[in-house]
């Protein structure tokens, strides 16, 4: 009985009991990749929420394209095999189809979600108001009275009022809603969460109150009514807030340059704010990236420290990047701006990325950081350069987040291949 039809015969449990010839287990194991990657796809296009740049960042991430190599070099041996070649072709023939399903949910996907410069916009209103101590110190006067030292989740709210009135503007706001509109939703998904929370703290409700105690006869009776106007009026009173910081969509211009990205794939807690970066083409390949934390990737099999990519991104997408990441060195470096002949021409930039990706693997495996022993994994620059690495950073005007003073070189090597010039990559 051919594989193609066997498979469905089997249940989970016989799979592993079942001994197969090395063609049939060579066939068993790409349509293993085949299935998982097709019911991806089909996921994908079958979307129909809002459309997120966090969400699109972790579907690149479990692309088929990342493992159309390995499929079509398992599937090599059983091409010309005497029985087994024809359903080694029809197998071939479907992980091509699955790959091309995958892609074009990929590329529906990013054309239904929302737009760079309505993204950069959006997230440098939240982080004008983010800047604001108030916000903060009535976030916390107000989970106060939930007693939020017993912290968030398991049936309470699952993160602070802030955090949660910001992703909710944000969403609203990049999908289109006017202001109106995102405060509705901003209310109801705040209604969810914190309408349903109890009162256990009446002395920590926030003065002055916005309702009269009588015609409430127990006093929990009239907390919970006061509680639910004190976040409402948190709800709109920064939303306004945000829509007062909220500037007009920059220009997307075509004017690109190159961006080194360290720490991909951006699908980590802390990295919603640079998900958007994951539409850009990629310059070459990813390189290794050791990074001072340990970023664990969502795939099984791809538990790795993290990757570096080059990206080819607008520049005003570069600028808001760079905006987001002041407080995590290490993770971009602008490159020179790129004209349309660059970015047809793959061979230099690409080369021109392996060079990079070979200085900055070696430089990070080097000492020279913080770490546990000689073996220790530092980042690839620090947060805080010298004064001759300030001075040397001026002179030769390098911008970004990666430390530009760093003792051992990278800056420098990476910022040669960026804007073109040759770097030498040796041990």
């Amino acid at each position: 009985m051919p594989v193609l039809e066997a498979l469905a015969d089997l249940c989970s449990r016989c799979v592993h009991a079942v001994e197969l010839p090395d063609g049939v287990e060579v066939l068993w194991r790409a349509l293993d990749h085949i299935l998982i990657a097709d019911a991806r796809a089909r996921a994908l296009a079958e979307v129909s929420g809002p459309r997120t740049w966090p969400a699109y960042a972790r579907a690149l991430e479990e692309a088929a394209r990342h493992d159309d190599a390995a499929v079509r070099s398992l599937l090599r041996p059983v091409l010309d095999h005497e029985e087994l070649g024809a359903q080694g072709w029809q197998a071939l023939r479907v992980w091509t189809a699955v790959v091309e399903r995958s892609e074009d949910a990929l590329s529906a996907y990013r054309a239904a979600a929302p737009s760079a410069a309505a993204t950069t916009s959006v997230t440098a209103a939240c982080d004008a108001v983010a800047a604001e101590r108030a916000v903060h110190e009535e976030s916390r006067a107000l989970g106060a009275v939930l007693g939020d030292g017993l912290g968030y989740g398991y049936g309470r709210p699952s993160s602070d009022l802030w955090t949660m009135v910001r992703r909710a503007w944000s969403m609203a706001r990049e999908q289109g809603h006017d202001a109106a509109g995102a405060v509705e939703f901003a209310t109801s998904l705040v209604c969810r969460e914190w309408g349903t929370a109890r009162v256990r703290d009446v002395s920590a409700l926030p003065l002055p109150t916005m309702t009269c105690a009588g015609g409430h006869r127990p006093p929990a009776a009239w907390a919970e009514h006061e509680y639910r106007h004190q976040w409402d009026a948190f709800v709109r009173r920064w939303c306004a807030r945000l829509e007062a910081a909220l500037t007009q969509e920059p220009v997307e211009s075509q004017k690109r340059q190159l961006l080194l990205v360290c720490g991909w794939p951006l699908t980590g807690p802390d990295d919603g704010d640079l998900a958007y970066l994951s539409q850009y083409d990629q310059v070459g390949p990813c390189v290794p990236w050791r990074g001072a934390d340990r970023r664990y990737t969502l795939r099984e099999d791809r538990r790795q420290a993290g990757a570096a990519v080059v990206l080819a991104v607008p520049e005003f997408a570069a600028e808001r990047a760079l905006a987001n990441v002041r407080g995590q060195p290490g993770r971009l470096l602008v490159g020179s701006s790129l004209e349309e002949s660059d970015l047809q021409s793959a061979e230099e930039p690409a080369s021109g990325v392996l060079a990079a990706g070979a200085v900055a693997h070696r430089l990070s495996l080097a000492g020279g950081g913080p770490g546990r022993g000689r073996h220790a994994a530092p980042p690839l620059g620090p947060s805080a350069p010298g004064p001759r690495g300030a001075a040397r950073a001026a002179r030769h005007g390098w911008s970004g987040s990666v430390g530009a003073a760093h003792a051992g070189g990278f800056p420098l090597a990476v910022e040669a291949v960026l804007r073109g010039g040759p770097v030498g990559v040796g041990a």
